[in-house]
């Protein structure tokens, strides 16, 4: 079965310069993502977060939450065609795997609570 796949990492305020340092940009980190399909490339982006991360993994939160984001329409519409085309499966389910390599942002988005650490993060 073939399934979507996501990549998230994120350059956390990676922009900084110290000789611009009154810009608010140069300390909002970017956030990068690649959406697969079947090993080809569906999507990808890399903008600058419109909020200042003050951790990493909150910086890796703010990626992975807007590549699920983008990737919900597009698991809609792989469903959608299945049903139409009448694709020999088991299910018409569409899986996502999700490749993140930040362990506390991997805990915070498996978990429903937020600990006295990641309380500042709200929710998106």
């Amino acid at each position: 079965v073939t399934s979507l796949a996501i990549s998230t990492d994120t350059d956390f305020a990676g922009g900084w310069n110290k000789s611009d340092s009154d810009s608010a940009e140069n300390v909002m980190s970017r956030t990068g993502y690649v959406i697969m399909y079947a090993r080809c490339l569906v999507q990808w982006c890399s903008p600058l977060q419109t909020e200042i991360a003050l951790i990493t993994a909150e910086a890796e939160y703010i990626a992975l939450s807007q590549a699920l984001r983008n990737v919900l329409p597009i698991m809609t519409f792989l469903q959608e065609i299945f049903g139409v085309v009448n694709i020999h499966a088991p299910t018409a389910t569409i899986n996502c795997k999700v490749y993140e390599d930040n362990n506390a942002c991997i805990a915070m988005a498996s978990s429903n609570k937020f600990s006295p650490r990641t309380k500042l993060i709200a929710l998106r």
